[in-house]
Parts: C-alpha cells; structure tokens; sequence
C-alpha cells in the first residue's frame, strides 16, 4: 500500500527521488536504481512528449552530455540537448537508454529511461489448480504476458525491475466481538507471482479471486483485471463452552453470584494453547460449535483425559444444516483433569479445522458440617447447610433426642431451617446422618450434633 501511494503521488506531483533528474510531460513512475552509476530511472507511459531535465551547479562550459543504450551497449557523446539557466534540457529520448552528464571533473551521472508501451504487461487468464494441500493452500496459474523491464549501465551491470500485482478475494475471519465469522475483504500486494501464486490462507467462503496489474498501469490509469470463481472446501470452527453454576452460598471456593462464564477455543495454530476451565462436579458446559457456513457440515466432539486424545472418554459427532450452530450440554461429575476440543469438518471429510483445547479440572470432593446455627430472620446462619465441594450423590436427615426425624433433604445447596411442622423447634442439641459421594469416588458418612440456638430478643 505504501508503495502504490508513492506511485500516485508521482503522477499527480513528479518529485525528485535525486533532486537532478526529472521526467515531464508524460505519466511516469521512479523506481529506485540499485546500481551505482545509474542515479534514477524512469518508467514513463510512453515517450511522446516526454522531457528529461538536470539541474545543475557550475559552469555551463564545463558541462558534457552522454547516451548509452542498451542496443548499442557503448557510451556515446549526446548533443541533442539544450540548456536553460541552470538546467539541461534531452530531447528526443529513447526507449532502454541512458542520458548521463558529466559536470567539471565530477563522475557521470546517468538516469534510464524505460517506454513502457513497448513493453506493457497482457493478463490473460487466471484459473486454480488442484493441489496437494487445498485444504490449507490454494494454487493459482495466471497465464500473462510480462516483457522484461531492465537498466543497464555503462559497466555492464543490469537489473530488472520487478511488477507487482494486487490480488482481492473475500474469506470469513472469527470476530471476537460479534462472536461469529464474518467476511473480510483480502488484498494481497506481496508474492504474487506469474506464473504460479500460491496463497497460504485458503478462502473459508466462495469468491471470486481478482488479480489486477501492474503498478505501471495502475499509475497510468490502464489497469488489466482478470478473474476467477472460486468454491470453498476448506473450513473452520470456533468452540464455545458456557460454565454454567447453580447459584448457592455454600459451595467452597463457589461464588453465590455466578450464573454463568463463556469459554472459547479458536482453531489452533501450531502448537496447542489450552483455554482453562475449573469448578467442583458436577462442572456443567453448554458446548456450542460456529463453523464457516456452507462449507461446515460435521461437528465432533472430543473429550479425553490426556492431552494427545489418545484415550477418548467420550466423542459426539452431529450433522447440521447450513447457518445453524449445534449445542449441547455435557456435566463433568468426576474429579480430574480433561481435555476437549472440537472438529469441524466439510461434506466430505477431505478438510477439517481442529480448535485449541479446554482444559478442563474437576475439584477433588470437600464436605464440612457446622456445629451450631441460629434459625430466625437476621439472614446470619439460618440454616442448617453443609459446606461441600464436588458432592454429586447427597442425603442428610435430622433427628431429635428422642430419634424422630425432623428433616430430610437430597440437594446439599439446601438444608433444614430448624422447624418442625411449620414452627421452629426449641434450643438444644440435635442430631444429624449424613451419607454422600464426591466426584472423586470418595465415599461420607458422618455422623454428630448440631446446636440450635435462638435469637436472642433485645
């Protein structure tokens, strides 16, 4: 892009790459000469009233003028040339020649002219060729004609000048703010070459690839454009995992105010980077899968408990229609570490996009029972409640001296409010069994006393 502006900024206002030479009177572009004796060359529309000036400092008599081209391949006095102050005029100039001057005792200065009519670019057609890799590769065949432009000096040295050529395609990138693939528009100025281009980011979506040339035409207002439909195969998809929490106060190491976290693993990129997840069991996720639309057909689901998958402890695979994303829900209840990750593959299984991981750890079982609580309605320890971690089987009952049962309960975020029949039993010691099952496998049951107080009225 930078160099396309520097092109057009030529155009519109010849400036001095080296501040002695100057072409007038015709669309030209500078390129930078990387030959020593050669100070500038010029790549001009065409010659017709093309001017080449120098300016100078110093006596006009000491000046002498000079011609090589590439035809003649010598240097030659030039004397079709005129002087206007301070500056040289050449006339009729040539194409592949050099104008050089020589000032005093100071080296020869030379600048190359180059008509570009005489060797102008002719794009023919641009088609795509199956390749090994089309999956992550696409080749291009562009079959144009590119004449050779070169500048010579005086000592034998030549170069030539590289065309550069703009190829536009569209593809679908992941936007983390729309949580959704969405198109872009692809220009590429760089390695596109004639007469095989290949492109390292395949188009996730059908297009049509562009290719425009050169940036000599495209200075001069003459820009060739050929094209070609493209059909996607490759594909990509994005895993979404939503944590979702059931609000409690007495989960260790739990936040009562969470409902609900998002997850997302992107296709990877060379080595895997895990997005970490953790909670106590049961650890539930609402797993979602994006992919590219229409060329994503299946999702598979991989959960295993090493980082390699080679030991599957669960797989999902699905086909959904076009534009419709799959989500499902899966609950973690035993303790450890896991890893998923999902797969996204086309109608034919020839092209598949794998996400990084979630690395998912399921707390070991914790359960505590408090020795006291006072029911009322202050909110302070109202309850009678176990404080647990990874408890995915739970039964509790409560008993008074005499062994009747006051209170049974199966979900350990609840517990017993200390009434009976609708009244609050009285202050003292009551007794409670409770037998249970973490996600670790370990096994409770306890046994013990709980203290009933009342709330003291003031």
């Amino acid at each position: 892009m930078a160099k396309f502006i520097f092109t057009l900024l030529i155009i519109i206002c010849p400036i001095y790459a080296y501040p002695q030479f100057l072409l007038t009177g015709v669309s030209n572009v500078g390129e930078k000469s990387n030959i020593s004796e050669v100070s500038q060359v010029f790549v001009c529309e065409s010659l017709n009233q093309a001017t080449l000036t120098y300016t100078f400092a110093g006596n006009p008599n000491d000046i002498s003028c000079w011609q090589y081209s590439k035809e003649n391949k010598n240097v030659t006095p030039y004397t079709n040339y005129t002087i206007d102050g301070n500056q040289i005029v050449f006339k009729e100039l040539s194409d592949e020649s050099a104008y050089g001057i020589k000032v005093g005792n100071n080296e020869i200065v030379y600048a190359w002219i180059i008509d570009y009519s005489r060797h102008s670019l002719a794009l023919k057609n641009i088609d795509i060729e199956k390749s090994d890799d089309e999956c992550s590769v696409t080749k291009l065949i562009i079959q144009a004609e590119t004449p050779p432009l070169t500048y010579y000096s005086p000592s034998g040295y030549f170069r030539e000048i590289n065309r550069t050529y703009t190829l536009s395609y569209q593809t679908l990138v992941w936007s983390e703010t729309d949580k959704k693939f969405i198109t872009e528009e692809i220009t590429n100025q760089k390695d596109i070459r004639i007469p095989e281009t290949l492109l390292s980011n395949t188009p996730l979506k059908n297009t049509v690839f562009k290719l425009q040339g050169d940036q000599f035409l495209l200075a001069f207002g003459q820009t060739q454009t050929i094209e070609c439909p493209y059909t996607a195969i490759a594909v990509s998809g994005v895993a979404v995992a939503s944590q979702i929490f059931t609000p409690s106060d007495n989960q260790l190491g739990g936040n009562s105010s969470d409902k609900e976290k998002e997850f997302i693993a992107i296709p990877k990129d060379g080595e895997d980077s895990p997005v970490i997840i953790e909670g106590s069991a049961p650890l539930n996720l609402d797993l979602k899968a994006i992919g590219t639309t229409p060329t994503a057909f299946s999702y598979s689901w991989e959960i295993a408990t090493d980082p390699d998958y080679l030991d599957l402890e669960a797989q999902f695979t699905d086909i959904y229609p076009a534009e419709s994303d799959a989500i499902f829900r899966y609950p973690f209840e035993k303790a450890g570490t896991f890893y998923l990750r999902l797969i996204t593959s086309n109608h034919d299984n020839s092209c598949e996009s794998i996400t990084n991981s979630f690395k998912v750890t399921v707390f070991e079982s914790r359960l505590e029972v408090p020795n006291a609580f006072s029911p009322g309605s202050d909110g302070i320890n109202d309850v009678f409640k176990v404080a647990y971690q990874s408890i995915i089987k739970f039964k509790a009952w409560v008993f008074n001296r005499w062994g009747n049962q006051l209170y049974h309960w199966s979900d350990p975020n609840e517990g017993w409010d200390g009434t009976f029949n609708g009244k609050i039993v009285p202050p003292g010691v009551y007794f409670y069994v409770i037998e249970a099952e973490g996600s670790d496998g370990r096994k409770y049951k306890l046994k013990g006393d709980i203290n009933l107080f009342h709330e003291s009225k003031k």
